[in-house]
């Protein structure tokens, strides 16, 4: 079977979730383009040549309670069904997360997630739907007639140098997502002698990652379908994680090294184990095991695989 050609899409053409699981996924393969047409222009010619489009990240954008906002260019989505061209929606981040449209304030179980996924699709039903997780595809793989979960791939990284001693325990991301955690880890930290650090330049300055979210971070939506990037970008840096116990992702990839918590106690716990040089070159070399699953190529074939099932 001839592999089908394949051209990814998205309204936010310079957004992180285009730029993985679009620009990087496609460059894994000559048949894929990943590009970013202007909103008013048209992709006709795009069409001509491609077999299926996927588009990443949202088709239809929702406001607070369910008012619509706009999503994907309409234009756009006509010419993609006036060429009959199959549509597979990359499912990452569909939700409402800014101020004024935090869907977490209203979204507290799966049957909520999928009431608001269904608005989603709701004029745009699309022939296949690839989820973040499980959980996620789990709770809206109803919604779509064919459907997966891929993972993120981790980010081109280096195995960073392993430390006698832990000095530091590291958080990458928005210190607002954080919330009450943020003065519970430099408390903890600060007890036991580390450096909380946010946002390291590189990975080179930091002995133990964590993923966290507190405050209206901290919510159904975020908490179950929030992908595994986090996690195994620290893995492949050879670096052991620990993680909020709400963290469905970290629980998903999980290799039996990740130190969960709950409480300031055990988070206190979780850092404390692994302040024992023995323990983190144990746990270093499972991390480097596992992200080898969650590399750019491997998560390249399981796209390929989904896609030649959508077009058969």
């Amino acid at each position: 079977m001839t592999p089908p050609r394949v051209l990814f899409l998205s309204k936010f053409p310079n957004g992180g979730s285009f730029i993985v699981r679009g620009k990087e996924v496609a460059s894994q393969r000559p048949y894929w383009e990943a590009l970013s047409p202007p909103p008013d222009g048209s992709i006709g010619p795009l069409l001509e040549w491609c077999d299926l489009v996927c588009i990443i990240k949202r088709i239809r954008a929702i406001g607070a309670y369910g008012t619509i906002d706009q999503g994907f260019p309409v234009n756009h989505l006509d010419e993609v069904h006036k060429a009959g061209k199959p549509i597979v929606f990359d499912v990452v981040d569909w939700w409402g997360q800014g101020s004024g449209k935090n869907h977490g304030a209203i979204v507290h179980n799966a049957q909520d997630a999928r009431e608001l996924f269904s608005i989603v699709c709701d004029t745009t039903v699309p022939e296949a739907c690839i989820f973040a997780n499980q959980k996620m595809h789990d709770d809206l793989s109803l919604v779509s007639p064919l459907s997966t979960f891929i993972y993120h791939h981790h980010k081109p990284i280096d195995v960073v140098p392993l430390r006698k001693e832990v000095r530091t325990v590291g958080y990458e991301g928005q210190v607002r997502y954080l919330g009450e955690w943020e003065q519970r880890l430099r408390f903890v930290c600060g007890c036991l002698g580390l450096e909380f650090i946010v946002n390291p330049i590189d990975f080179t300055d930091m002995d133990i990652g964590v993923s966290v979210r507190g405050g209206n971070a901290s919510n159904y939506l975020s908490n179950n379908y929030k992908s595994n990037i986090k996690i195994t970008n620290i893995m492949a840096a050879g670096i052991p994680v620990i993680a909020g116990d709400s963290e469905t992702s970290a629980h998903e990839v999980d290799n039996g090294t990740i130190g969960f918590f709950s409480t300031e106690d055990e988070l206190q716990a979780a850092i404390e184990r692994l302040l024992d040089y023995d323990e983190r070159c144990r746990i270093r070399k499972a991390n480097l095991e596992t992200a080898e699953s969650f590399s750019l190529s491997r998560i390249a074939d399981r796209y390929d695989g989904f896609f030649q099932r959508v077009v058969q």
